[in-house]
């Protein structure tokens, strides 16, 4: 016994994403979790493919080509824009300088873009600092290595991706939503008794 298959929508009219959203003024901002063991890279590629072309070859097939191609920004902190061409062209996709725009984040993250980790708000800023075109869907992958990694703190991190997003017609962030490895919460207990200690 087979199963039928299912498209993938996430408009009531069928669609990734409608055409009404990139020709619209307003901002939308969209997450996409993901928990470790799975590689939510299919899903950026098929909104990379609808948002240029209209079409998503590999998870909907009933998608028509767009006549006016979309625009795309991705910014990545986990692949190479080497590793998106390549996966995306395995859909039947070839990816043009004019409609796609790759930010490496990846690539020299903490020994070129990043000077230093505890004092990084300002080179993340630049980071994201990016000519984006009016309608563009832009796309963020694993900004969480930021938290992780550096001293920005949260607010700070989405004041910076609200930022992008006012520049875009859909934003996408895409994060894993895996429980922390390490649990720091004794640690900042013990940190904060001896500050409060030092204080008295």
């Amino acid at each position: 016994m087979s199963v039928p298959s299912q498209d993938l929508i996430f408009f009531k009219n069928h669609t990734l994403i409608p055409d009404s959203i990139l020709s619209s003024k307003n901002s939308y901002l969209s997450t996409i979790t993901h928990t470790q063991g799975t590689n939510p890279s299919w899903l950026i590629n098929s909104i990379v493919e609808n948002a240029i072309f209209g079409t998503a070859s590999l998870v909907n097939q009933e998608l028509k080509k767009r006549t006016k191609s979309g625009k795309v920004v991705l910014f990545s902190f986990l692949h190479t824009e080497r590793y998106y061409v390549k996966t995306i062209r395995k859909q039947g996709v070839t990816l043009d300088d004019t409609n796609f725009k790759f930010v490496d984040c990846f690539s020299a993250l903490f020994t070129e873009k990043i000077k230093d980790p505890n004092d990084a708000l300002k080179d993340v800023h630049e980071l994201f600092n990016v000519e984006i075109d009016a309608g563009s869907v832009v796309i963020v992958e694993a900004p969480e290595v930021l938290l992780f990694s550096t001293g920005v703190a949260s607010n700070d991190l989405l004041f910076t991706l609200l930022k992008l997003n006012k520049k875009a017609s859909q934003l996408f962030v895409v994060v894993s939503k895996d429980q922390q490895l390490v649990d720091y919460s004794n640690h900042l207990q013990q940190e904060g008794q001896k500050t409060s200690q030092g204080a008295s």
